[in-house]
């Protein structure tokens, strides 16, 4: 079970609260203090040093100590928050309480496929809200954000692209070097109307956590009031979004627990869950339960499950939610299932990927979760009153329910890429739904190629490896799951598809002796002895030990002589 990376908002508060010191610490008591959050991660955490060595974390914690007698307090709680970073785990990270810490740019950032721009702003500043930044302190916005997130854990390089929040506290930004005497920090912007202007910010006042980088994007950081707050997206206020709309696109309807959008004129049907956790006025099972009864009865050709705004929850709730999916395999109501995932997508919010992955057939389209199926988690949080430090770190292991080969992948899968630009987003654009309802071909290999047969299956993979082969985290499909595909396909008799799928396997993992072995089975099965035997001497040379292989290769080898 995985229990939300933060605590809910009112103990995190309560935590924070005990954790404010009275006053500066010294370096005798940031050393005390950080010497008990090292013995903790040692101690505590399941594999802290998977990413970085032991050895080179402790010459860090060392060359900390031995700054920390010249290093303002701004500048030690950002050596602090880079050191337990450099874990690399999400679920692990520090927080710092202080007057220092309590305040707060106006702005809420994300990264887009176009660069980085204002998705929230304050009402103060609502001409920003998407306005896109060019520079920060005169420096360029790539390389301000690659200093800001060395304060931030990520699972993976999605997890890293979410990873923005530390440019609006302002205590963090000094400490880094980037704010002005006054307190204010200096943008270049390109707004919404294409004029260029530079903008000063003033920090406001508002709550040591970071809590908020929870909430949907749409909701601001850490101050303030719902309605306070400006989105992108046709300037509506936040609290729009705290009620369903369904006038709105499907996935800005309502950006709460969990939403369900029977979409009938495109024949399909679209699920949202945001948190995993419970609505004061419905369990997540009931939500589920009652949103698939409505797709028993609607029996939709598309039925689209996005996890994408999901940072995790209750993961105890995973089972009865996949359990309503299992139990509707044999005759399920839809043609086609769409899982949607992306780099906000963490957590608890990878668990419920990972039981899809596992029990269910579907396509899935958007972004890699913010983690992998094996990762830490169950997150405890201890509390250091001198320096106000805060430690959340993880407890135990998740090793996903799949084989080694997957649980290894530092990606979860995605079979067509589909990101947002800023334009999709201030339009209200989404191309992985519009995509889906529209019929584009949104479907996975082994789907099509079971369905439509060979001249489809390879049609679609060459259309995508031509878009999305600069993408270094895509793989146009899953080995097993294309060599399950072949097999089924030629038991079934269609070996034109079986070849095709299988011949497409040793073009995504070409170094993989597995699938060549699988080819070159199918093609002796179907006639094809020459090929066969080639595509058996590629397996038995990336594998030596493979004894199927070398026997076929050897009988050939003796027949041709």
């Amino acid at each position: 079970m995985n229990r939300w990376m933060l605590a809910p908002a009112a103990v995190l508060a309560a935590v924070l609260a005990l954790a404010q010191p009275a006053q500066a610490a010294t370096s005798a008591e940031w050393k005390e203090e950080f010497d008990k959050v090292v013995e903790t991660l040692k101690l505590r955490h399941p594999d802290p040093f998977t990413r970085i060595g032991e050895r080179e974390f402790d010459r860090r914690v060392e060359a900390f100590y031995h700054d920390l007698p010249q290093a303002s307090e701004e500048q030690r709680a950002v050596r602090a928050l880079q050191l337990v970073a450099a874990l690399d785990d999400g679920h692990t990270f520090l927080e710092i309480a202080g007057d220092q810490f309590d305040d707060w740019y106006p702005v809420r950032l994300y990264q887009f496929t176009d660069g980085v721009f204002v998705v929230s702003a304050h009402k103060s500043h609502a001409d920003l809200a998407g306005a896109q930044i060019l520079e920060i302190a005169g420096r360029p916005v790539a390389e301000v954000l690659a200093d800001t997130r060395t304060l931030e854990p990520a699972d993976n390089s999605l997890g890293a692209l979410e990873d923005v929040f530390s440019v609006s506290n302002a205590g963090l930004m000094k400490g880094l070097g980037y704010v002005e005497a006054d307190g204010t920090l200096r943008l270049k912007v390109k707004r919404a109307n294409g004029k260029v202007a530079n903008v000063r910010l003033e920090a406001l006042k508002g709550s040591s956590t970071m809590e908020w980088r929870n909430r949907n994007e749409v909701f601001g950081v850490g101050f303030g009031e719902y309605a306070d707050w400006i989105s992108a997206y046709k300037g509506l206020g936040a609290d729009a979004f705290r009620k369903p709309d369904p006038t709105r696109p499907p996935h800005l309807v309502y950006r709460r627990h969990f939403v369900a959008v029977p979409l009938p004129d495109k024949d399909a049907y679209y699920i949202q869950a945001n948190y995993m956790s419970d609505a004061p006025d419905e369990t997540m099972e009931q939500f589920f339960r009652r949103a698939l009864k409505e797709v028993d009865a609607l029996k939709p050709r598309r039925l689209i499950v996005d996890w994408r705004y999901n940072r995790g929850g209750d993961g105890s709730k995973v089972r009865a939610i996949i359990h309503e999916f299992i139990k509707r395999e044999d005759a399920p109501p839809w043609k086609e299932l769409y899982v949607l995932s992306g780099r906000r997508t963490f957590s608890a919010g990878v668990n419920a990927l990972d039981a899809f992955k596992e029990h269910v057939d579907a396509s899935w389209v958007g972004e890699p979760a913010g983690a992998p199926f094996k990762h830490a988690g169950n997150a405890e949080t201890l509390a250091f009153p001198k320096t106000g430090l805060q430690l959340t770190f993880s407890t135990v292991w998740h090793a996903g329910s799949g084989g080694v080969t997957r649980n290894e992948e530092p990606y979860t899968p995605v079979d067509v890429p589909a990101q947002f630009s800023s334009e999709d987003y201030r339009l209200g654009r989404d191309p992985a739904v519009d995509a889906i309802l529209s019929g584009q071909e949104m479907r996975a290999l082994p789907v099509i190629a079971e369905t439509d047969g060979a001249a489809a299956v390879r049609k679609a993979y060459d259309e995508r490896r031509a878009r999305f082969s600069t993408l270094a985290w895509w793989k146009p499909a899953d080995m097993i799951t294309m060599n399950s595909t072949g097999y089924r396909l030629l038991e079934a008799g269609e070996r034109d598809a079986a070849l095709e799928v299988f011949r497409i396997n040793t073009e995504i993992y070409p170094d993989s002796w597995y699938v060549w072995d699988s080819l070159g089975e199918a093609q002796i099965s179907t006639g094809d002895k020459a090929r066969g035997v080639e595509s058996y001497r590629r397996s038995l040379t990336l594998n030596p030990a493979n004894a199927a292989a070398r026997k076929i290769v050897a009988e050939a080898d003796s027949a041709a002589h």
